[in-house]
C-alpha cells in the first residue's frame, strides 16, 4: 500500500481500475481491491450452499408456529435473534440431502414418550398417540393444565418433477386437558390442508413435540420430537 502526496493529485476518492483510494485518520493510500469471490463447485461447497437454503426454510416454518416461536424466544441467549437460534440448532441436528437427523422444534426437551406413534390420516389429519406420560415425567399438574402437539411434515421428491424439491406442512392440535394417567391421542390439523398433495411426494416425514401449558395458556414444557416417514 502507498501512501498519496496531496499536492500532486489533490482530494482522491473511489477507485480506479484495480486500485481504490482509502483515508485513515485523514490520510489518503492506495490499495488493490479485493478480488471477486467464487463459489466452490466441490461436493462439500455445494452441500453446504443447499443445506443453508434448506434450512432458512425450515427454520421460517418453525418460527411461524406462535407457540414454537414463543419457546425459542424465551430461551434465546441473546435477545431478538429467535430465528437465528433456530437456524443454528437445527443447521447441525438434520441434513437436507438425506433427511438423517430430526428437526430441533424446541430448545429443551423436557420429558419423553411411552411408546409413541404417528398416522397421517386419508382426511389430511395427523394423530398422535403413546401410553400415559406417568408421574416420574417432571409434570407439575398444580400448574400445567393442557397439552397439545404441533410439529413439521418435510415432504421430498415431489414424484414426476424435481426429484430435489422439498415443501413443508405446519400441523397443530388444539389444547387438550392433561392427564398423566391416560394413554395419549391427539389429532393434529395439517395447514394448509392441501387436498392430494401429500401423495405427490414419495418422501413424507413427520416430527411432533408435545407442550404443555399453564392456565393462561404459556407453554410450561416440551417432549422429546417424535418422528415417522
Amino acid at each position: 500500500m502507498a501512501t498519496i502526496k496531496k499536492q500532486v493529485l489533490g482530494e482522491i476518492q473511489g477507485g480506479i481500475a484495480y486500485i481504490k483510494i482509502k483515508y485513515r485518520n485523514g490520510k489518503p493510500y492506495v490499495a488493490s481491491k479485493p478480488g471477486y469471490f467464487n463459489m466452490g463447485k466441490d461436493p462439500a461447497t455445494l452441500f453446504k450452499k443447499s443445506q443453508g437454503r434448506f434450512i432458512g426454510k425450515l427454520s421460517k416454518e418453525i418460527y411461524k408456529i406462535e407457540i414454537l416461536k414463543k419457546i425459542w424466544s424465551l430461551q434465546d441467549a441473546v435477545k431478538g435473534y429467535t430465528y437465528q437460534h433456530i437456524w443454528g440448532r437445527n443447521y447441525k441436528s438434520i441434513r437436507n440431502d438425506d433427511l438423517s437427523g430430526i428437526v430441533t422444534l424446541t430448545p429443551e426437551i423436557s420429558f419423553l414418550l411411552n411408546d409413541p406413534a404417528i398416522k397421517i390420516s386419508k382426511e389430511h389429519t395427523v394423530k398422535i398417540t403413546a401410553a400415559p406420560i406417568g408421574e416420574k415425567s417432571g409434570i407439575s399438574l398444580s400448574k400445567e393444565k393442557k397439552i397439545l402437539a404441533v410439529g413439521i411434515i418435510i415432504l421430498k421428491n415431489r414424484i414426476g418433477f424435481n426429484e430435489s424439491e422439498i415443501s413443508y406442512l405446519t400441523i397443530n392440535s388444539d389444547p387438550i386437558d392433561l392427564d398423566i394417567t391416560k394413554p395419549i391421542d391427539i389429532t393434529l390439523n395439517i395447514i394448509p390442508i392441501t387436498g392430494t398433495s401429500l401423495d405427490l411426494f414419495a418422501i413424507k416425514k413427520t416430527y411432533i413435540t408435545l407442550i404443555t401449558l399453564d392456565d393462561s395458556g404459556s407453554p410450561i414444557h416440551s417432549s422429546e420430537v417424535i418422528t415417522t416417514g
